[in-house]
């Protein structure tokens, strides 16, 4: 290989092989510095809609159990309402008639006032997941907008290629000045470069991409999840559909509520994926960026 090398009348000198590698090389780790920072951003982005989608998730389970308590007491009042339509007492009972009258209509009305406070908060708590819903949704655009933007673009695989390249003209640079007998300096110095640099080589900047891309298709799904549980929330929560107290009615509510609750578990867990893929990218910019640095320090001393 020396042979060849020193054969090779277009091994550059030592002083224009490391300007060259200096050109092509600076800048790269600033990139990445950037390119960390935004993923560092979608990671905390995403987290917080992860934790919007379990927040909804919380809020539809405890809207689900006040809303039994509900259907009941809606029961209730309808059996006591019956009973009360069909109490048949004879006339030598007329004050026992009088009292069961009071103590139903106190119960009808005692059951009514907790069923209207139990409306109030099972309503509060629909539009609490509404909002968290529609927060987990916004969470995940932004999420996606800032993923599929955040890849290696065809100028930085131009300029990590060149750098490359300009390392191996380094790398066959020295060895031609060690077979010229140059300066030991020199020499030592494009060997502290190649040495800081070697590690470009084994980089995969390609997984930088595919981080991104897996962070964007699940953001993308929470998107699309997360906006169909806001839409069933919100109309789950209409007067339309909460004051029907038909079978049918009250069918339908709990059928929206649940569909709701489960669409919104969906997004959480979408959320949650874009969150891992955003985390895994920033460790893997972390290491092109420690990289770049460290070749670039040594460039430069």
């Amino acid at each position: 290989m020396c042979a060849a090398l020193s054969c090779n009348a277009e091994s550059l000198e030592p002083g224009i092989a490391i300007a060259n590698a200096r050109a092509n090389c600076g800048g790269i780790s600033e990139t990445f510095k950037s390119m960390k920072t935004m993923a560092q951003v979608n990671t905390a982005v995403t987290g917080i809609g992860t934790a919007a989608g379990a927040g909804a998730v919380a809020v539809g389970i405890a809207k689900a159990n006040i809303d039994k308590e509900i259907e009941k007491l809606i029961r209730d009042v309808q059996e006591r309402e019956l009973e009360k339509g069909n109490t048949e007492l004879s006339v030598d009972e007329g004050q026992d008639f009088i009292d069961a009258t009071i103590a139903l209509k106190r119960n009808v009305t005692t059951s009514e006032t907790n069923k209207s406070k139990l409306e109030q908060q099972s309503k509060n708590l629909g539009n609490w997941r509404t909002g968290l819903l529609a927060g987990n949704t916004a969470t995940n655009i932004a999420g996606t907008i800032i993923a599929a933007n955040n890849r290696v673009g065809t100028d930085l695989r131009t300029q990590l290629n060149k750098c490359v390249e300009s390392l191996h003209d380094l790398q066959a640079s020295k060895m031609q000045a060690q077979i010229n007998n140059a300066d030991a300096n020199t020499i030592q110095k494009m060997n502290n470069i190649i040495t800081a640099c070697r590690e470009y080589d084994t980089l995969d900047i390609d997984k930088i991409d595919n981080k991104a891309k897996g962070a964007t298709i699940s953001s993308g799904t929470g998107i699309a999840v997360g906006a169909a549980g806001t839409i069933t929330s919100a109309v789950a929560n209409t007067d339309k559909i909460r004051n029907d107290n038909t079978d049918a009615g009250m069918t339908k509510e709990k059928n929206l509520n649940t569909a709701s609750n489960v669409l919104a578990a969906g997004a959480t867990v979408a959320s949650g994926v874009a969150t891992v893929f955003n985390a895994q990218q920033i460790s893997v910019l972390n290491r092109a960026q420690q990289i770049a640095t460290q070749c670039i320090e040594a460039l430069n001393q």
